[in-house]
């Protein structure tokens, strides 16, 4: 994705569930999932209503202490990890409002997403057609 253009997460196979403090995100299509805490979850939420470079950098640094260039690196660098995992898609949809949900500015740490794959072959079974009178369910190809 370009810098012009607008994003938000993929419906297609991606879901994700936002817990207290931490968002998992599991892509059914790759047997993925990822999770996302400090940071790397405020930034997630926020692309969830449409974003760009631009837009995620100023959400950055109106919530968190760090310079503009940081925060335009950290934003590039997120978007791209995301979208390297097929976790993003395009929208015509933008929040252009920046919202500053912290009371107060915190520290910023790096956008970190942990990547798990040891349940593949589990999220990539289909349990609707997958089933076998004599073998049951799940049956592995």
């Amino acid at each position: 994705m370009n810098n012009m253009k607008n994003f938000t997460i993929s419906n297609k196979g991606v879901a994700f569930e936002n817990f207290i403090d931490e968002i998992v995100v599991v892509n059914l299509p790759i047997g993925y999932y990822y999770s996302l805490k400090g940071s790397a979850r405020a930034l997630f939420l926020h692309i969830v209503n449409g974003s760009n470079r631009e837009i995620l950098s100023k959400f950055i640094v109106s919530n968190f202490e760090v310079t503009m260039e940081d925060a335009v690196s950290a934003a590039e660098d997120f978007i791209t990890k995301l979208d390297g995992h097929n976790l993003l898609v395009e929208t015509m949809n933008v929040e252009d409002i920046i919202p500053n949900e912290m009371i107060e500015r915190t520290p910023f740490d790096i956008p970190t997403i942990e990547i798990y794959d040891d349940m593949k072959e589990l999220l990539s079974l289909d349990p609707i057609h997958d089933v076998d009178s004599v073998q049951g369910w799940p049956l592995k190809k």
